[in-house]
């Protein structure tokens, strides 16, 4: 949030659907008001097809999607 009441205060975005946004978590002391500000940034599913599709970003692309699960492991 970048002004009101919650401003400061930083959630993660659980759901966004026709233009309502659903929080992980609430804001302490209450929802936002009509017309305070707010930034939100595209998520990241650490995919590499969603790297390179919707971000462009190949080259910064952090995931390890090529470690096999642990339940695949020998012993």
């Amino acid at each position: 949030m970048t002004s009101g009441a919650c401003a400061g205060q930083l959630r993660a975005i659980k759901l966004y659907q026709a233009s309502t946004i659903t929080l992980m978590v609430p804001f302490v002391g209450g929802p936002p008001a009509p017309g305070d500000g707010f930034q939100a940034w595209a998520g990241c599913d650490r995919q590499l097809g969603t790297c390179a599709s919707k971000f462009n970003n190949i080259m910064n692309f952090g995931g390890q999607p090529f470690i096999p699960a642990p339940s695949t492991v020998i012993s």
